[in-house]
């Protein structure tokens, strides 16, 4: 890859590393409260499930955050819902009968981005788990199509720099792309807000 490129795709991965979602007192402050309030109900659902699946137990909290703000009630307007806004059929398949149930949609949360880390299990560890979070959002097919992308162009597919850079790249001709990079991208926020705070 030429270096002009590679200086592109280190300057938009340093926006994904720097990126403060919470710098406003709002956001921290709704952040903050919602993890107060809520976190307590299901912490323990959060620390279990993370063993079972082998996760970061307050990556798990990160994800339930940025999908409901670990709200286990909510309802989107294209159906997905529950604490990990789970769609019906993955609930289904991750062998969730309810999903408002906090204790299930946690599990099947954990349980669905465990098979989306499997996924990419060529990746390596360093980056697997921004592409499985890409994946869970957008599907994982949808990810090995710009990995199938990237290696015509004889560009590291295994790279989270360089997908990064192919999202940024063509957000504006599809908005998958876009949404993927936030999703991604606050859930890293988060994780970094949550593990540096006593809850």
């Amino acid at each position: 890859m030429c270096d002009s490129i590679k200086l592109k795709n280190t300057q938009k991965l340093a926006a994904f590393y720097n990126q403060n979602l919470l710098k406003d007192a709002y956001s921290q402050d709704h952040f903050q409260k919602t993890l107060t309030e809520k976190l307590p109900d299901y912490q323990s659902s959060f620390e279990e499930q993370a063993r079972n699946y082998n996760h970061d137990w307050e990556l798990l909290v990160a994800m339930g955050y940025q999908e409901s703000h670990l709200d286990a009630n909510a309802v989107s307007p294209t159906g997905v819902r529950g604490l990990m806004m789970l769609t019906n059929n993955t609930a289904k398949a991750m062998g969730v009968s309810d999903r408002v149930d906090p204790y299930q949609s946690i599990g099947g949360g954990a349980r669905y981005l465990e098979q989306m880390k499997a996924e990419f299990a060529d990746v390596p560890k360093t980056d697997r788990v921004w592409f499985a979070l890409a994946a869970y959002n957008m599907g994982p097919n949808a990810v090995k199509s710009i990995q199938r992308k990237l290696r015509a162009q004889g560009i590291d597919d295994k790279s989270w720099a360089n997908v990064y850079a192919y999202l940024a790249d063509n957000k504006a001709s599809n908005s998958r792309y876009g949404q993927a990079m936030h999703y991604v991208s606050n859930i890293r926020s988060y994780l970094e807000s949550i593990k540096t705070q006593t809850v």
